[in-house]
């Protein structure tokens, strides 16, 4: 039996393990944690459903991946920026909400438990390098070109279940930031597209008394929450001989940020590349390159318009009832996103070492 070994027990690399375990394949997992999601402290994170015209549960399904962990669809959604507030009717889910972190229930601890009832190994406070593997998952690197900053609260509440995207410059710097509250659990955070920290405290301020200005918030036994995603302009499939998934090969929405249906399938490809020989970078192009050459081009344009401007645009959308349709076919990679992809990954490039 071939023994393969992986860099990383996250999202991507535990798609990758379960995939290869159940190609017959001798699976060892490194990961230097004691546990699986120790980067996550109970975050309420987001699963895309625009990207495919396949519901992303079902598609987790479709590839070996059982869902028994919590998830919640939405959709419905408010959006506000700051001032007024408009409720947007979804045609279709936009996203699931999921639980990141090491505790039961939540994405992480399903998919450990999934791979070890496979037999895969999975070997903590490793100190495995990239050179001794042959999938390298370890998420986000520092040497990214973006760099983007979460920073937050999680609380039990008896609020009841809803889900608010702020667009606000001063809650969020070229982001967002977001209110969910699921089944008498919530999260309050700020995105924002900043490597400064104070930058990051003024928008979690502001982020947070905007919405205990809108809503009746209820909050109890709040925990802090943080963390950081760097995302890579230049996608790096392959590395020094091995496959890059996830993060770390710079697979990820480089505008809202969203990357867990990404991570998994990105691991699910690089499984299938090992198991059947077809070429890794062939098969993540096919399932996700429309989705992340989009989201280069929508960055771009976010970024150029303002958050003022587009949240005017939102709302007028949403109040029409187009707000679906309009995400998903930003995520198609139409022809004047064909157009645009030199000139915003040429711009993207130049501006954000200034970071």
């Amino acid at each position: 039996m071939k023994e393969i070994k992986i860099l990383g027990a996250g999202i991507s690399g535990l798609a990758a393990a379960i995939t290869l375990a159940d190609a017959g394949y001798s699976v060892n997992v490194f990961e230097r944690f004691d546990t699986c999601g120790k980067r996550f402290g109970g975050d309420l994170q987001g699963i895309e459903n625009w990207s495919s015209n396949t519901d992303a549960i079902e598609e987790l399904k479709s590839i070996g991946i059982d869902t028994d962990f919590h998830y919640k669809r939405f959709d419905k959604i408010s959006l506000t920026n700051g001032d007024r507030i408009v409720k947007a009717g979804l045609s279709k889910p936009l996203f699931y909400v999921v639980k990141r972190g090491p505790m039961k229930g939540s994405l992480d601890y399903s998919l450990m438990q999934q791979a070890l009832k496979k037999g895969v190994k999975i070997i903590f406070n490793s100190k495995a390098t990239e050179k001794d593997v042959n999938i390298v998952a370890t998420g986000p690197s520092h040497k990214g070109n973006i760099p983007g900053i979460v920073k937050g609260i999680v609380f039990d509440t008896k609020m009841k279940n809803t889900a608010v995207a702020l667009l606000n410059t001063k809650a969020a710097y070229l982001g967002y930031a977001y209110l969910l509250v699921v089944d008498g659990y919530g999260c309050i955070c700020t995105v924002a597209t900043t490597s400064k920290s104070e930058s990051i405290n003024n928008a979690w301020d502001n982020t947070f008394s905007t919405f205990k200005k809108m809503f009746n918030l209820d909050i109890a036994n709040p925990r802090n929450v943080s963390g950081i995603g760097c995302f890579n302009i230049e996608t790096r499939f392959r590395g020094d001989g091995v496959l890059n998934v996830g993060e770390a090969a710079g697979i990820q929405d480089f505008l809202w940020g969203f990357g867990i249906r990404s991570a998994i399938i990105s691991g699910y490809c690089a499984a299938k590349s090992i198991s059947t020989g077809e070429n890794y970078e062939k098969l993540v192009k096919q399932r996700l390159g429309k989705y992340m050459y989009s989201s280069i081009v929508n960055r771009f344009v976010w970024e150029k318009l303002g958050l003022e401007n587009v949240y005017r645009i939102l709302e007028r959308l949403a109040k029409a009832g187009y707000a679906y349709g309009l995400i998903k076919r930003l995520y198609n990679y139409p022809l004047y996103q064909r157009a645009l992809f030199p000139v915003a990954k040429i711009m993207l490039n130049k501006d954000y070492p200034k970071l």
